[in-house]
């Protein structure tokens, strides 16, 4: 787990205002929820924390660093989207083929020759017929 904190967060679309000043922090382990209508900003700031997001002022540290202007694979953290970016038709290893960061590239294909998952089962099969 980490210690999260956003500090005087601000983002607009365009010119419309998504984020007005936003600061919390979120101490380790601990539950936090964030709700809000349709539209109100809330996948935007777990965007911006997670790095997914860089067009915006204020400032966002993990565990007592800024990573501000960190790139999302050095903020040690990770978001998992609703509708996440899977080519349903695809099988897993055309998926894992189709990142083009090297970066991701290198990580996955460690973790995966590392042992600690088994993929060869699932590797050839499209990822719609994954349960």
């Amino acid at each position: 787990m980490a210690r999260i904190s956003v500090k005087n967060v601000t983002k607009y679309y365009d010119r419309e205002l998504i984020l007005n000043n936003i600061s919390l922090d979120i101490k380790d382990k601990e539950f936090f929820c964030i709700t809000g209508p349709s539209g109100s900003g809330k996948t935007t700031l777990l965007k911006v924390v997670a790095g997914l997001d860089t067009n915006y002022t204020g400032r966002v540290y993990i565990d007592d660093i800024d990573v501000t202007y960190l790139a999302p694979g050095q903020r040690n953290i990770a978001m998992v989207f609703q509708e996440y970016a899977l080519y349903p038709n695809l099988m897993a290893k055309e998926n894992i083929s189709s990142i083009k960061s090297s970066f991701y590239k290198t990580k996955i294909h460690k973790y995966l020759s590392s042992g600690r998952i088994q993929i060869h089962n699932v590797w050839h099969h499209s990822v719609n017929s994954y349960n």
